[in-house]
């Protein structure tokens, strides 16, 4: 089973400078939403038609899908800016463009900038991390030498799918699926006329329905360090899901203590790495005690009803054990009759040979 996850439009949303929302884009808890709406899949088709956005929230979402198994990405119309990170975020033979998109890498601008020249110098300096860090990753991902991307990144290169599979942006280009008009019985229409959409009103209906389809409702709960909401409908964040602090992206590793005692671990990009829950210790129940203190006296009493039982039953073997041992002496024993000091008085026994002797004498 391939589940499908789409990030169209804007990376990050747009912010006026009053700090409301001027343009809402694909957060990294939208593509976490499409995941988890998932978990049955064995494989992710990532779809990207982008043309970037804010570049911490795409790479958010490449760290994302970069740690997700089985991920295939594909850039489809159009693919630039951080958006293209997003679709090198998996090895070079699971990422794939559809035939006829657009490709395109730049280095990294700052919009609306104002300042002196030091304010300035700061924020190329700043920007220049980011290009440095787009830079690498680009090497990395394609094996191209960072000369040959330094120049394509400083003239804005736009790239044919041929070209982006030939210089290792891409494995593989798979074709264009054609839109097809259908036609559809309008029952509300008492003539019941047959009505055929244009591929142009197909499509845009199909972005209108992106654009306006309702947003998770984002769960909250509150924090040592402020407000904090996910897009899961968990009690708890889960591991792998964005969180924000007080409506804000959160930019450093940080420790989130909720109010129920459970720490939420976040790394530098908002991304939760753990979800520690605290067991608060309990009271001693009065009740459980009394139970406790019955069964050790119990137990007690009963040891020494044990021990006054061996102590009787040893007694009697003792002496069943004496009684027999005096019956058995008793019985066996016979004195030994005295034998007289002299003969006299007692008859004198004869031999067989005087007897025979004493019977001679008679018949003579």
């Amino acid at each position: 089973m391939i589940g499908r996850i789409n990030i169209i439009g804007q990376i990050g949303d747009t912010i006026n400078e009053d700090g409301s929302i001027k343009t809402k884009g694909v957060q990294l808890q939208d593509v976490v939403v499409q995941v988890n709406n998932n978990k049955m899949a064995d494989e992710l088709h990532v779809y990207i038609n982008s043309g970037g956005g804010e570049v911490s929230v795409g790479q958010a979402i490449a760290r994302y899908l970069s740690k997700l198994p089985n991920v295939t990405t594909i850039a489809s119309e159009l693919c630039g800016s951080i958006a293209t990170e997003i679709h090198l975020a998996v090895p070079l033979n699971k990422r794939k463009i559809v035939a006829g998109t657009e490709y395109f890498i730049h280095n990294p601008l700052l919009e609306n900038v104002r300042g002196n020249s030091e304010q300035l110098i700061q924020a190329a300096n700043h920007i220049k991390l980011y290009e440095t860090a787009m830079l690498n990753m680009y090497a990395k991902a394609t094996g191209l030498d960072k000369a040959s991307l330094q120049g394509l990144m400083a003239q804005e290169t736009s790239l044919t799918d041929e070209q982006a599979k030939a210089l290792g942006f891409a494995s593989e280009i798979i074709p264009r699926q054609p839109l097809r008009a259908v036609a559809f019985i309008n029952k509300n229409s008492t003539n019941q006329n047959k009505t055929k959409m244009t591929i142009k009103e197909m499509a845009a209906e199909v972005m209108a329905f992106v654009a306006n389809k309702e947003k998770p409702k984002a769960m909250k709960s509150e924090s040592d360090k402020g407000t904090v909401e996910w897009a899961s409908d968990g009690a708890m964040p889960e591991v792998g899901e964005a969180v924000t602090v007080n409506g804000e992206a959160v930019t450093e590793p940080m420790d989130l203590t909720l109010a129920d005692g459970t720490v939420v671990k976040v790394d530098a990009t908002g991304l939760v790495t753990e979800v520690v829950a605290v067991v608060a210790a309990t009271e001693p129940n009065a009740e459980v005690e009394a139970l406790k203190a019955k069964i050790a006296e119990l137990e007690a009493s009963k040891e020494a009803e044990i021990q006054a039982a061996k102590a009787s039953v040893k007694d009697e073997v003792k002496a069943e054990v004496m009684a027999e041992l005096k019956a058995e002496f008793s019985s066996q024993f016979a004195p030994q009759a005295a034998k007289p000091a002299f003969n006299k008085g007692v008859p004198k026994t004869m031999s067989l040979k005087e007897k025979i002797e004493e019977k001679r004498k008679t018949y003579k």
